[in-house]
């Protein structure tokens, strides 16, 4: 993440990658910092403005989320049905192309199924776990997930494989299976961290 800011600290354009080189329809890094540069000389009076404006923002939502108090009491129902409705009951997930894996919207579904049953929240779990794991965003021959699906059944990997993301689906196909004892739940567990232990950790022993 690359965020220009004026002297005052105050943000004013940003991004999540820029390549070294123009390329693919993308500016490249030094091209940015030339036309950030421009911008500065040429239009500093309307980049402080709207720098205000985006501080100012982000003043009120810390502030709206720093706010105390109890959940509604129908909050955990409204999520659950907020997940059923997104879910994609052919190939699991929520949503369409690209799809992510949302580990954490799956914890919570496989909570719920511990503490509340009957809801059908375990299968909306299974059916994704289970899609992932036979798809293209699991690495059939290496262990470890890519981030992200291109398509929505899985198949086709953003081919990019980070640490944040194996680790919290090992910790996720770890609860699956405490829960249902499936074979192939244990299988990914183990092919993942020994994907980790053998491509993303130093000799040193850091991840």
């Amino acid at each position: 993440m690359t965020v220009f800011m004026t002297p005052a600290g105050e943000p004013f354009y940003t991004g999540t990658y820029f390549p070294p080189d123009d390329g693919h329809g993308r500016p490249g890094f030094k091209r940015v910092l030339e036309s950030l540069a421009a911008a500065w000389v040429g239009e500093r009076d309307d980049l402080i403005q709207s720098a205000g404006k985006v501080a100012e923002y982000l003043r009120n939502a810390d502030a709206g989320g720093s706010a105390g108090g109890m959940l509604p009491a129908d909050a955990v129902n409204r999520a659950v049905a907020h997940l059923h409705q997104s879910f994609d009951i052919d190939w699991g997930g929520f949503g369409g192309a690209p799809k992510f894996p949302n580990p954490g919207n799956l914890e919570f579904l496989l909570g719920i199924d511990q503490r509340m049953a009957g809801k059908g929240t375990r299968e909306l779990v299974t059916t994704t776990l289970d899609a992932m794991a036979g798809g293209g965003i699991y690495d059939q021959l290496g262990g470890g997930f890519a981030r992200y699906s291109v398509d929505e059944r899985w198949l086709v990997p953003h081919f990019e494989k980070m640490l944040y993301d194996n680790a919290q689906l090992v910790r996720l196909y770890t609860h699956a299976y405490q829960v249902t004892g499936s074979a192939d739940y244990e299988r990914v567990v183990r092919e993942t961290l020994g994907y980790i232990l053998r491509e993303m950790t130093s000799p040193e022993g850091g991840f």
